[in-house]
């Protein structure tokens, strides 16, 4: 009769437990089950003899058994569903109230033994196309006639530990994207203390995460006065909306204090309408900025080029046309020179007719070479020999007094195609210039080097002299362009180097300024080898 009674009360326990949708075993010391509900039964995809005489490990996913050891180890001691004599419907109402009451899959520990409850991965065992996750809690039936009996509890958690993965991979996968964004993306609360810092913003700005992460304020990463003036943006609507900070270009500060130009994206992140945190996408603006320059330095080149071809065609024509009566000038003045031996006034007129007429022919044949109307052949050249025997030329010249010639000639400089004397004249025709440039005495530095671009060679032509304002650089390659007294040049001469240069397939550049001297620096194509003649 007692027995019957005990058998009757599992059944109790157990139709309990059904009729709430949680699933139940009930199983002896070796937890070999005897006894279990529909819900579970579900579950587990069995019948009841499939079920029964089955250690309750058997219908869980291998890696989770070892949970349900723990919770057995651990809940024998205080976990108790009744006492003979009791309500044991009561008791295990009382008993499963905790985990009604606590949201499936929230494992809520117990003060006395961390493992209670857990979620387990049921086995597979019935051929569901889907897996099932369990939320499985543990107690002890105290029957002191047939030994002791232990209640599982099985709470289908899967839709809840579902999620969870999908949460898990979400917040992974944007993990991953911020830390491995090329972009240096940081995140700071509203006191500036910076929470965030990712790989792309230690690239950028050469601080390491740790070492800023809640030790360094944001505003640190921005010259003075930035960090506020940005988040006053952030406050209004007028950057892209309250809140929001679109392609701001600004300066950042890296850890050495360099300044490097970045643009910036931003945010202010909210909670319950409060400010709680603001966040910023750096983009780096330095090779954007490296190529926008050298595009308007190409532009300018090409534009410079254009000017100089019309001009050029202009020249050309203009010397051709003088070129012929400037003979005939020539031609009879040295007659009438001859035929007036004898009258001196009229030897003194010739003379001054000739002197004029010869410098207008110079003129003529200075727009001739930069027309380049003429075909010089190139051959193999030594640039170090050619620049020393040009400076060689005028050292010896009073004009050098007072100034420190300086040579830097590279050993090492691959041999260019060029013309010898049109070298030369490029020489002798910069190197004057330095000179006029330096009238108190100076230094004058002429160098050879490799160039930064592959297959060219560097010749540089440095003074200390009085520079050239900014309002003159763009037109000192202008014909007739000069800053000299009337008499003392003829504006031809930077022309005509600018010619021959691109003559060569060569590119000139000159940088200068007021005060602070003239460095005019010349690419030439280094000589392919084998190559003599073009």
């Amino acid at each position: 009769m007692g027995e019957k009674f005990l058998i009757n009360l599992d059944n109790q326990i157990l139709n309990i437990l059904n009729d709430v949708g949680i699933g139940g075993v009930i199983c002896g010391f070796s937890s070999l089950i005897t006894e279990s509900n529909g819900v579970f039964l579900k579950m587990v995809g069995k019948k009841r003899q499939e079920v029964v005489n089955h250690k309750i490990e058997e219908f869980v996913a291998s890696g989770d058994r070892e949970k349900i050891s723990k919770i057995m180890e651990g809940s024998l001691k205080n976990r108790s569903c009744g006492t003979p004599g009791s309500s044991l419907t009561h008791s295990i109402v009382e008993n499963l109230d905790d985990s009604l009451r606590t949201a499936p899959g929230e494992n809520k520990i117990n003060e006395e033994d961390d493992a209670y409850p857990v979620e387990v991965e049921l086995e597979n065992t019935g051929g569901r196309d889907k897996k099932l996750w369990a939320q499985v809690r543990f107690c002890r039936l105290n029957d002191s006639q047939n030994g002791e009996k232990y209640l599982f509890t099985f709470i289908d958690v899967t839709r809840k530990v579902l999620q969870e993965k999908k949460d898990r991979n979400e917040i992974n996968f944007l993990r991953n994207i911020i830390t491995t964004s090329v972009e240096g993306i940081v995140a700071a609360d509203m006191k500036g203390n910076i929470i965030l810092f990712n790989k792309g913003a230690e690239n950028l700005l050469e601080w390491k995460a740790e070492e800023v992460i809640g030790k360094l304020n944001v505003s640190k990463l921005y010259p003075p006065g930035v960090a506020k003036d940005l988040m006053r943006k952030l406050r209004s609507p007028d950057y892209g909306g309250v809140g929001r900070l679109t392609n701001q270009n600004i300066i950042g500060i890296a850890k050495g204090g360099e300044r490097i130009p970045v643009s910036l994206s931003a945010s202010i992140i909210y909670e319950d309408g409060k400010e709680v945190a603001s966040v910023g996408i750096f983009t780096d603006l330095r090779e954007r900025t490296r190529l926008q320059k050298k595009l308007e330095e190409m532009k300018l080149q090409v534009f410079q080029s254009e000017k100089m071809a019309s001009l050029g065609k202009l020249a050309a024509g203009v010397a051709h046309e003088i070129n012929n009566p400037l003979a005939g000038i020539l031609l009879y003045a040295h007659i009438i020179k001859k035929k007036a031996s004898r009258d001196k006034s009229i030897m003194e007129d010739t003379d001054r007719i000739i002197g004029d007429a010869t410098r207008c022919k110079e003129i003529v044949q200075g727009l001739l070479e930069f027309a380049r109307q003429r075909e010089e052949k190139k051959v193999v050249v030594d640039l170090n020999r050619t620049a020393s025997q040009g400076l060689s030329l005028l050292v010896s010249q009073a004009i050098f007094r007072n100034i420190e010639v300086i040579k830097e000639l590279s050993p090492d400089i691959p041999k260019i195609l060029a013309n010898p004397t049109q070298l030369s004249q490029i020489i002798i025709n910069l190197v004057m210039n330095a000179i006029d440039a330096m009238p108190d005495g100076g230094k004058l530095i002429i160098r050879t080097l490799k160039s930064e671009n592959d297959g060219y060679v560097k010749l540089e032509i440095e003074d200390t002299g009085i520079g050239i304002p900014p309002e003159n650089l763009p037109k000192i390659f202008d014909p007739f362009f000069t800053t000299k007294e009337v008499g003392k040049g003829t504006g031809l001469g930077l022309s005509v180097v600018y010619g021959i240069v691109e003559d060569h397939r060569g590119k000139i550049n000159v940088k200068s300024a007021p005060g602070q001297g003239t460095t005019v620096t010349i690419d030439f194509p280094a000589c392919e080898k084998g190559e003599i003649l073009f």
